[in-house]
């Protein structure tokens, strides 16, 4: 079978790439510093697309291949992190949310692809589901500092993380349950109550 990977290939880019990633199908993904991300064919070096960012604070930090689409993440002035799936062909935007309220230090999806963990600046460990994009479980400052790699264990039970603090944690993946959905909940648990109270009386 022909490999799609070139023997040696160099790439020259304009600017220094914060993240990469190669599919299957011999194309590479980057995210550089200069505020674009764009897909290359990996054979020849063309160009497939290349998008920029929509503001000049917005920085590309992280990318992924996924079975049908692209995973983008992006910070903006440090404060907030995005993540989006795009369109592997044309690069157009299919989903995007903000995840976080600060900004990734570094990204990981899970072996199944159903989960994205990310690591903060701040010391915190969160674990993103892949196709809603919402937010699964958030940990706040289990490290003492930036938090440098994260990884799932291989039926994503876990996330390990390694941080600035050379320390290496291990966090169960458990969902949390939000206040809203709580308040939510019991307030249409009170109306049934009501319902229920008025229909007797």
């Amino acid at each position: 079978v022909e490999s799609r990977f070139p023997p040696s290939k160099v790439f020259r880019f304009k600017s220094c790439p914060n993240a990469i990633a190669v599919d299957i199908d011999g194309k590479l993904l980057s995210a550089t510093s200069n505020i674009r991300v764009a897909v290359y064919n990996l054979s020849d070096g063309t160009l497939v697309w290349e998008r920029a960012a929509e503001s000049k604070t917005i920085r590309f930090r992280g990318c992924s291949f996924l079975r049908s689409d692209l995973l983008i993440a992006s910070h903006k002035a440090s404060t907030f992190t995005s993540l989006e799936r795009v369109n592997p062909e044309t690069g157009g935007v299919l989903l995007k949310a903000k995840c976080l309220s600060t900004h990734h230090s570094t990204l990981s999806v899970s072996e199944d692809e159903q989960l994205i963990g990310l690591g903060t600046g701040n010391g915190d460990v969160a674990v993103v589901d892949s196709q809603s994009l919402s937010s699964v479980m958030f940990r706040r400052e289990v490290h003492g500092l930036f938090v440098t790699g994260v990884c799932f264990a291989p039926e994503a039970h876990a996330i390990a993380s390694v941080s600035g603090d050379y320390a290496v944690l291990s966090t169960e993946v458990s969902h949390d349950v939000s206040i809203l959905s709580i308040i939510i909940k019991c307030i249409a648990a009170l109306l049934l109550l009501w319902f229920a109270y008025r229909m007797l009386f």
